[in-house]
């Protein structure tokens, strides 16, 4: 059976936002799930810097089609859907 789970854990200040020190400091993981048969996947909890998100996301060959936030700001949302177009967001409390 192949593996088509896709599943990266990214943490600010490491893997995204690697020069900002606010991101380092904040601890925040952003979590990419996704079908590695469709190349689909959606974005969990993203924070600081998207275009870095986005960038793990095409370094493996997926796209992003979704997200799932509790902390999104207006600015990340705003980049998200303009960077991708149309995509679908839940938000938590």
């Amino acid at each position: 059976m192949d593996d088509r789970l896709y599943f990266r854990q990214l943490l600010s200040g490491r893997d995204i936002a690697k020069g900002d020190q606010m991101a380092r400091q904040m601890v925040n993981f952003a979590y990419l799930v996704g079908d590695r048969e469709t190349g689909e996947a959606v974005v969990v909890d993203p924070a600081y810097n998207v275009d870095d998100i986005l960038a793990v996301l095409e370094a493996d060959g997926m796209r992003l089609v979704g997200g799932i936030g509790y902390r999104f700001t207006s600015a990340d949302f705003y980049k998200l859907n303009g960077v991708i177009g149309s995509v679908s967001f839940q938000f938590g409390r």
